[in-house]
Order: structure tokens, then C-alpha cells, then sequence
């Protein structure tokens, strides 16, 4: 008979990233069978005779269960390890990968193991009277502490890419610092980010604010710091990682891009598990314990790199050469506490984290000063539940928040000063439901609201002329008006989806999403579907195909949509994915070929159009006219890390296009600052019609090679290598720069150059990273160098003008950067 997966092994692999459907384990693997481990490990036992059956054992007779775990790759025995005996705690392996449970009643019960770096093993044994029955068992390595990082969403690999990646491959990858969410910028689909550091998830040639960032499925502003140089929630508490950069699920809205879905982890300390970490960059913590029926788990980061960074830029800088000066900061926090039974989870999860960043750059010939900084926090609680049934699985979630944006510059030179600041108090809820209906059945569906209050502060010239008939599209920078409003708005989701099987090796899903969008008084209905499909032609070869509607209203925060600042009532945005692709097994290599298409339309444009309202002529500034484009191929080839296998990687290729087509002005060039956004300055005329042109994100080559050796000694050497072509750019050096009396400034006149008709140079890096571990009593002891650039090739990342616009200077990325960290673990 085959035997059920439980429902405990259920929420344990689907919090961790292994467990991805509800059908994705339709044949589940025989339970493995005690034996003992390979060679190279300690002696064999033989295995136990069962017991006779002609004496049953006397009613409420009692044994012990002796219970011995190794890893079924090196032999080695596994400590730490959490046992469970029918869904109640019973202890954890120690050294010798032993631990002894009971005193337990005659006759089967269910065994659940649960490790930090294996698979988790859910089977049952039997416990014979007299003495203690001795069990061993052989488990696997990498999946229940794997960070899986999908390039579609990975319920059961409804769609294309699938990456798996080992604790070890993540945290050794140069150019990361060691943080797991960072690897998924090394993924086929996933754009450069400007500035060298990373920091914003721009997937397919869209901008950031297209792609949605989750924590267990519920959204939060930002996965990472300023600069990327860290994400905002510990690695100890990921459990897996999915990087979709197109075509996912119903479960998901708000994005018209990709997603990126971080879930944590059950905690798994049955005793004082702490570590700590110090590098140039930050410093962190981590420690948990149990505490009672709960367990409870706290960490921190703080940064330092403001300390030595603007050094670092003055005195890379050009002589006679006025240096920009960044000095970025951050903390961030998490607490968790959690109780797990048989058939219930609870979760209580605080996190947050708060960054400011300040950048000076002082008078110069050709330079007028500069000083600009602001911050951004953030703030989470949330509480799920999770009822785990024998074919229903219920998991609901209310998450409460804040989050606050500010942003203030100051020229003296220029007599101009700006300041922005938005307050948003926002409450979250997600419920989600899976019926097993049967071996080829499954039904999904939830509920996605959100709920949010929001407060803005302004003191710009922005809003100024742009209201003025017949002339809405002029600024006076001489002029600057404050400005504030607030609003209370929701957004309101629910989904559905059937995962089905109709025929051997054929997977289908189809699904549809229903949002309600409702903000500034007015309300939009979107009912967008969704359909992934797989075949599983043979045990090597794979094809998949997915596509589907994805909406989300305009960025908010550059504020057109906002009344009395942008225009009221404009269109969801909308975006249409087709994919398509193959999966290939070439032993020893994993190859995945795909081509999307991304059709975008009803995006912002700044349009010259006027409407009366009670016989008074306004302007109107928006509409919801704009289209976009992406297109392209990605090739992954990825050689696993296995037994005897000291050497592994991957190879990631992007051939991408991806365009705008609106109404958006030339770039005019307005005191060294050009819009860009739809939310920027309106400035001079309009083009008479739309035009496309590159979008300011696109990237039409990414090749990034990852690998890393395991040598002797403990010792692990990786390297990272990644050329990408340069980001378009206007070079407003062509265009005809002319002096404007009025504004006492230059301007570069309209239509002189046309917008994105240049690229910068093409990005070349090499990362360079040598881990070494200690393992003592009770304790290890991890150092790494990582070396970021070690060719020490700055990229220009971005062109600044003098106040005339005739002469460039090019920004450049960090020089070569070595870094020297300590991990230190109990």
C-alpha cells in the first residue's frame, strides 16, 4: 500500500521551498527503510529482526527508540537535527548524529526528521517491547535547507525555469557578500542594476516599480538596502526563494513584471543555536531557542559602510575633479516566535529595517553644488496560521504596517530646494486554500487584500505653472509651492486555480484573478486569466508554455494618479506574457531555453489635452495611452553540485529588447536634471504624437558565469564573471544648449536630441571569493576574502553635464574592493 505523505510534512516543505504542489508529490517515494550508512562511514549494525508475532506485546507495554541519522552522501553523522514522533517534539541528534526517544508505546508510530541541510524524511517505524529499538537512516542533502529560486513560479513547476541552488552555492557566490536573495541577480531574466551594487529588481527591461517583492506571499516595499548591498531579512530565516520573472500564477497581482516571493523557514533549534557576523560592510546577529511549546528566534543587522565609503570615493577621484560623495546606511530587524502540533502552525514574524543615504558634492568650475539625502523604513507584523487537514490545507495571514519615504535636496548655487515625504499606514490579509481532490486534482484559492492610508508632504515647483491654461506644461523653478494630501485606498484580490494531470507526464493550470482597485474615490474592476501548461515529453526533456493578464494602478509614489498633483482616474496598467521554452538534462549539465513576450499598454503619458469642468478649462496631464514592449531569449546552463563533484555553476545568457512608446518630451536638460519618470517635470512642448523609444532599463546583452571549487582543507574558491551592455542614455552634449533670461539657467532646445539615442559603455566585472571553515567543539568558525571587481574596470554608470551642457563627465562605479568577514556559529 502506498503510504500518505502528513499534513506536518506538507507545511514543512512548502514553507521550505521543496514542496511545490499539492500534486507535485502524486506518487510519493517509498519511505527509505532503516539501513546502514555507506562506506566511509561508521560500522554497519545489521538491521533489527522484526518481532515475532506469536507473542503480541502486553497492553500499555513501553520501549525506547534509538534513532541514528547520517548523510547519505559523505557517510558523516548528522547533528542538530530535529525528530518529531507523531507530530510532538522528541529531540534533536547530537554529535554522533544520535537521539534517544521515549519511553514510547509498543507498535508504529510516525517518525518526522527535519534538518538544516537535508531532505526531510517523513516515515513510519515501530517500536519493539524490551529494550530500545535501534533505527538508522540515510538522508539526503540540499532540499529542506535549499534555496530555491524559480524563474516561474514553482507550484508543481507549473511553469519554466527552475533553478535549484544548495545553502553552500549561496552563500559562497562572489559579488553577493554572502546573502542568499542576491544570487537571483545572477538569473537568466533579471537585469543589471545601475550603480554596481544592485538594489532594485528590474526584470525584463521594466521599471522596478512593475515587480512585486513578497514575504510569505504578503508584499513589503523592498527586498533590499540602498545600494543592494544586503537584503532586509536575514538568510537564517529564508527557506526558499522564487524568482519569477514573468507569467505567474494567479496568486500573485499587483505586478505587471516579475515577482520575487521570499518564504521562511520553520525554526528548528531545540536548544541555543546563535551566530554572528562582522565584515567592512555590517555586522550581524542571530540567535533561537525554544521556549516552552514555542521557539523563538532574533536577529540584526547594522551597517557601517558610511564610515569608509566617501573616503573611498574622494580619494578615487579625478584630480580637479568635484567627487560625489555617497554615504548609504541601514539597519534592519527580525524577531519570530512560532509553535507547530500535528495539525496547526502559528507564526508571529516582526521585521523591519530603515535606510538613509547623503550625497554631497561641493562647488567646482564646472560643477554647482549639490546636497541631497532621505531614507526609507518600513515595518511588519505578521501573524499566520496554518491548519494542515488530510486533503484541505487552510493558511490565513494579517500583516499591519508603516512605511515612510522622505527625500529632500538643497543647491545653494542654484537657489533651489525640494522636499517630499509620504507616511502610509497599510493592513494586509491573505487566506489560502488547497483542496486535494484527488491524484490528479488539485484547487486553489485565496483572498489578496490590501488596505492602506497614506499621508504626502511636498515643497516642489512641480505643481506650479503645470496648472496654468493654456499653458499647462511650463515650471518656474524660481517658484515653490507646498503641497500635502492623504487618502485612505484598498485593493482587493481574489484568485483561483485547478492544478489537473489529464494525461501522463501533461500538467495544466489554468487560473484567473479578480482585483479591485480603489484609490482617490475611484474604483476599477480587472479580471485578468492565467494558464501554464508542462510536459514532461521524457525523463530528460521537458517543454512549458505559460501566459496570462497581469494589472496594477500606476506607481504611486510618482504620484500621477495623485489629485491636485498628477491625474485622477487613469487605467490600470496592463501587461500580456506569452512563454514558452525547453528543459534539457545533458548529463553533466541542466540546460533551459526560453523566449517570452511582454505586450504593455495603458501607461502614463503626458498628453497637451484640455477638458472643461463647469465651464472652466483644466488641463489634463496624463492619460493612460502609453505602450511597451519586451521581448527576448534566456539560456541557462547550470552543472550541479554532487558526490565527487568538486567543481559547479552556471552560465546565464539574456538577448533582450525592450521600448516605450508615449508622448514623453525629449530630455531638455533643466540644471543637470532630465525627466525621466511619467511623474517628472513637464517641460517645453510635447511631441505631436507618440514615439517609442528605448526604455531607459533596457539591456540587449546580460552573460553572467558563476562557479565555485571545493578545495581541500575546507576551503571553497568562487568567482563571478558578468558583461552587460550599457543603459540607453540621451547625450545631451549633441543637442543645441541655449540660455533661458527668465530661469537664468541653460536648456538644451526640444527635439535637438532625440531621448535614449546613445548607450553608456558595456559593464564588465570579475567577483572573486575564498571561504575557509573551523569546525571545533560545539562551535565552527567561518572567513572569507571576496574581492568585488577584482579587475578593477569602473563602470561608467551614469553622465553628468556642467551648467551649459557642452562639457560630460561620467560617474563611475566602485574601484576594486576587497572585503574580509568572520562568521562565528554555536
Amino acid at each position: 500500500m502506498k503510504k500518505q505523505i502528513s499534513p506536518l510534512l506538507l507545511a514543512a516543505l512548502a514553507v521550505s521551498g521543496v514542496w511545490t504542489s499539492p500534486l507535485a508529490q502524486a506518487q510519493p517515494e517509498a519511505p527509505p527503510t532503516p539501513e546502514a550508512p555507506p562506506p566511509g562511514g561508521p560500522p554497519s549494525e545489521p538491521p533489527l529482526a522484526a518481532a515475532p508475532d506469536e507473542v503480541p506485546p502486553p497492553r500499555h507495554a513501553q520501549g525506547r527508540l534509538e534513532v541514528q541519522l547520517f548523510d547519505a552522501a559523505t557517510g558523516a553523522p548528522i547533528a542538530g537535527a530535529t525528530v518529531m514522533v507523531d507530530g510532538d517534539a522528541g529531540g534533536e541528534s547530537d554529535a554522533e548524529g544520535r537521539v534517544s526517544l521515549g519511553p514510547l508505546a509498543v507498535g508504529p508510530h510516525n517518525l518526522l526528521v527535519m534538518s538544516a541541510a537535508h531532505d526531510t524524511l517523513d516515515t513510519q517505524t515501530r517500536v519493539h517491547s524490551g529494550g530500545a529499538t535501534h533505527v538508522r537512516y540515510r538522508l539526503a542533502a540540499a532540499t529542506a535547507e535549499v534555496y530555491e529560486i524559480a524563474a516561474k513560479d514553482a507550484r508543481p513547476r507549473r511553469e519554466a525555469t527552475e533553478v535549484v541552488l544548495s545553502e553552500a552555492e549561496f552563500k559562497t557566490v562572489p559579488g553577493t557578500l554572502g546573502d542568499p536573495v542576491r544570487v537571483v541577480e545572477n538569473l537568466p531574466g533579471m537585469n543589471r542594476t545601475p550603480g554596481g551594487l544592485g538594489g532594485a529588481l528590474i526584470v525584463r527591461g521594466a521599471n522596478p516599480a512593475d515587480s512585486g517583492v513578497y514575504v510569505d506571499g504578503v508584499e513589503i516595499p523592498l527586498l533590499y538596502h540602498f545600494g543592494g548591498l544586503t537584503s532586509v531579512v536575514s538568510g537564517e530565516f529564508m527557506g526558499g526563494i522564487t524568482f519569477t520573472p514573468g507569467g505567474f500564477g494567479p496568486q500573485f497581482g499587483r505586478a505587471t513584471a516579475g515577482i520575487v516571493n521570499v518564504e521562511t523557514k520553520p525554526l528548528s533549534c531545540t536548544q541555543l543555536r546563535a551566530l554572528a557576523a562582522v565584515d567592512p560592510i555590517d555586522a550581524e546577529m542571530f540567535a533561537c531557542a525554544p521556549v516552552g511549546s514555542w521557539k523563538l528566534a532574533l536577529a540584526g543587522r547594522r551597517s557601517y559602510v558610511d564610515a569608509f565609503l566617501p573616503a573611498l570615493l574622494e580619494a578615487s577621484s579625478n584630480p580637479g575633479e568635484s567627487p560625489t560623495v555617497i554615504a548609504p546606511a541601514y539597519f534592519d530587524y527580525q524577531a519570530k516566535a512560532e509553535n507547530t502540533s500535528a495539525r496547526t502552525r502559528w507564526e508571529i514574524f516582526a521585521f523591519g529595517a530603515n535606510d538613509t543615504l547623503k550625497v554631497t558634492r561641493a562647488t567646482s568650475a564646472e560643477d554647482a553644488d549639490l546636497s541631497l539625502g532621505g531614507g526609507i523604513q518600513f515595518h511588519r507584523l505578521q501573524v499566520r496560521h496554518t491548519h494542515f487537514g488530510d486533503r484541505v490545507t487552510l493558511e490565513s495571514a494579517l500583516v499591519p504596517g508603516f512605511l515612510r519615504q522622505d527625500f529632500g535636496s538643497r543647491s545653494a548655487d542654484l537657489d533651489r530646494q525640494h522636499h517630499s515625504k509620504v507616511d502610509m499606514f497599510t493592513l494586509q490579509g491573505r487566506e489560502n486554500l488547497t483542496v486535494r481532490v484527488s491524484e490528479h486534482l488539485a484547487l486553489r484559492a485565496g483572498l489578496d487584500h490590501q488596505l492602506y492610508t497614506w499621508q504626502a508632504d511636498f515643497i516642489t515647483d512641480l505643481p506650479n505653472l503645470a496648472r496654468q491654461f493654456p499653458n499647462p506644461l511650463g515650471v518656474d523653478p524660481q517658484r515653490q509651492i507646498p503641497w500635502k494630501k492623504s487618502s485612505f485606498d484598498s485593493n482587493l484580490g481574489f484568485w483561483t486555480e485547478l492544478v489537473t494531470s489529464p494525461a501522463t507526464g501533461i500538467t495544466l493550470t489554468p487560473g484567473v484573478r479578480v482585483d479591485r482597485f480603489d484609490f482617490a474615490n475611484r474604483a476599477q474592476w480587472a479580471v485578468d486569466p492565467r494558464l501554464a501548461t508542462r510536459w514532461q515529453v521524457n525523463e530528460p526533456t521537458a517543454l512549458k508554455a505559460s501566459g496570462g493578464v497581469y494589472r496594477k494602478l500606476p506607481d504611486l509614489f510618482s504620484g500621477v494618479m495623485v489629485p491636485g498633483f498628477g491625474q485622477p482616474g487613469l487605467l490600470a496598467e496592463r501587461a500580456i506574457h506569452l512563454t514558452s521554452g525547453i528543459e534539457r538534462r545533458f548529463s553533466p549539465l541542466d540546460v533551459t531555453l526560453e523566449g517570452f513576450h511582454v505586450w504593455r499598454s495603458r501607461l502614463p503619458s503626458p498628453t497637451d489635452a484640455v477638458t472643461f469642468r463647469d465651464g472652466k478649462a483644466e488641463p489634463v496631464l496624463f492619460e493612460s495611452e502609453g505602450r511597451g514592449r519586451s521581448y527576448g531569449l534566456e539560456l541557462l546552463l547550470k552543472r550541479n553540485p554532487t558526490e565527487g563533484r568538486r567543481f559547479s555553476g552556471w552560465v546565464a545568457y539574456t538577448l533582450s529588447r525592450s521600448t516605450r512608446t508615449d508622448r514623453t518630451p525629449d530630455a531638455q536638460g533643466l540644471g543637470g536634471y532630465a525627466g525621466v519618470d511619467p511623474g517628472a517635470a513637464r517641460l517645453f512642448e510635447l511631441p505631436a504624437t507618440a514615439r517609442t523609444y528605448l526604455s531607459p532599463f533596457d539591456q540587449t546583452h546580460i552573460f553572467t558565469t558563476v562557479g565555485s571549487w571545493q578545495l581541500p582543507w575546507k576551503m571553497t574558491l568562487g568567482f563571478r564573471v558578468q558583461v552587460v551592455s550599457g543603459n540607453p542614455t540621451t547625450p545631451l552634449e549633441n543637442g543645441r544648449s541655449t540660455y533661458d533670461a527668465d530661469g537664468d539657467i541653460y536648456r538644451v532646445a526640444p527635439g535637438s536630441v532625440a531621448r535614449n539615442s546613445a548607450r553608456l559603455p558595456a559593464f564588465q566585472r570579475v567577483d572573486l571569493r575564498l571561504d575557509k571553515r573551523w569546525d571545533f567543539h560545539g562551535w565552527n568558525l567561518t572567513a572569507y576574502l571576496e574581492v568585488m571587481n577584482a579587475s578593477n574596470r569602473r563602470a561608467v554608470e551614469a553622465i553628468d553635464y556642467d551648467y551649459r551642457f557642452a562639457n560630460r563627465t561620467e560617474l563611475r562605479g566602485l574601484p576594486l574592493l576587497p572585503l574580509l568577514g568572520v562568521k562565528g556559529e554555536i
